[in-house]
């Protein structure tokens, strides 16, 4: 697919987040294109300040810093709620980290690891907009549907 520069660079941009191929970028990218500037600034100031990142596994200190002593976690965020900040800017980026290990463990194929990639990536930004894991549970459930027996999407 050719494209030129700039698009191409928000194209590259979208394809290195987890879950994301090159065709969905491109048409990620091109939808950007044609939404109204309003929409765009609105979405851009939503998501500022923070980094998706991937880990091979999660380390003792991240599984205690969410209290999991049994398991292990999909993804974490790392940062300040958004809604606590109160209008403080934020020196250093807030980061959603993506592990990588247990993912491709508990995913039965590469469709259902990008799955969960996808469902760990919008967990862990319902914390950074500061919701709590039942707000996350419940939206995430309207979305994907249930999950059985109280199971949340970036642990295990």
């Amino acid at each position: 697919m050719r494209s030129i520069k700039p698009v191409q660079k928000v194209v590259d941009a979208f394809e290195a987040l987890p879950g994301i191929g090159p065709k969905t970028a491109a048409r990620l990218a091109y939808y950007l294109l044609n939404v109204p500037q309003e929409k765009m600034d609105k979405f851009a100031k939503a998501l500022e300040n923070v980094a998706v990142t991937v880990e091979e596994w999660p380390t003792p200190q991240d599984l205690r810093s969410v209290g999991i002593s049994h398991g292990t976690l999909f993804g974490l965020y790392r940062g300040v709620p958004k809604p606590a900040r109160a209008g403080i800017p934020p020196v250093v980026p807030d980061k959603i980290v993506i592990f990588s290990g247990p993912i491709l463990a508990f995913s039965s194929d590469p469709n259902a690891a990008r799955e969960q990639i996808r469902k760990t990536v919008l967990h862990e930004i319902g914390h950074y907009f500061g919701m709590s894991e039942e707000e996350i549970r419940q939206a995430l459930d309207n979305v994907f549907g249930t999950f059985p027996n109280g199971w949340v999407p970036d642990t295990m």
